[in-house]
């Protein structure tokens, strides 16, 4: 959906496998606001984007086993005043896994 804000939720234990982020922002959204969110213990990526003209700010991530913040082919997203802390540590390198506090791949006007 177009235009949604998340803001002020707490995610423990929110992404249950690898493979999911614990908020995802999907490649057919335009112009979401992820902000002032606290994410604890995501298995995978805390927050993963994907699609356009997005703002992710004033979040907090501790302990993701991905990224905390993963940006993916998703041109003019805005990153500002987050912290990440313990981010990375559950991706087998390996496999071609790569974690780290913010990840940003096949982006532009990012």
């Amino acid at each position: 959906a177009d235009d949604v804000t998340v803001q002020g939720f707490v995610f423990r234990h929110a992404a249950s496998n690898k493979d999911l982020p614990g908020l995802a922002v999907r490649p057919r959204a335009h112009r979401a606001v992820v902000r002032g969110n606290a994410f604890f213990h995501a298995a995978g990526h805390a927050i993963g984007v994907s699609g356009s003209f997005h703002v992710v700010e004033r979040n907090l991530v501790v302990d993701a086993g991905g990224s905390g913040i993963n940006v993916d082919s998703a041109p003019f997203v805005t990153v500002v005043e987050n912290v990440v802390e313990r981010a990375g540590a559950g991706f087998e390198r390996r496999r071609g896994w790569f974690g780290g506090g913010i990840r940003s791949i096949i982006a532009s006007g990012t």
